[in-house]
């Protein structure tokens, strides 16, 4: 999977919309703006391996950006992060 920051909307408090490469198929996705995911953004594009562990995909950005009111469950098509 790679991530690219195609254009934040100035003045928009929701964060940064990124494109999501699979290969054959993308998805758009919305990062929440939060120190992490503006850290994260910053850093883009990344390249990601993907490894699936049952019906999730779990892969490493290879930096630390640190951690934030970690949450106990991800929503169906949520993107997680975890240092």
């Amino acid at each position: 999977m790679s991530a690219g920051g195609p254009s934040a909307s100035p003045g928009r408090t929701a964060g940064h919309y990124v494109l999501l490469e699979f290969g054959t198929f993308s998805l758009p996705a919305r990062l929440f703006d939060t120190r992490i995911a503006n850290a994260f953004f910053e850093r883009l594009p990344v390249v990601v391996d993907l490894i699936g562990w049952g019906e999730e995909l779990y892969g490493s950005i290879g930096e630390d950006l640190g951690s934030l009111d970690p949450v106990p469950h991800i929503p169906p098509g949520g993107l997680a992060y975890t240092n």
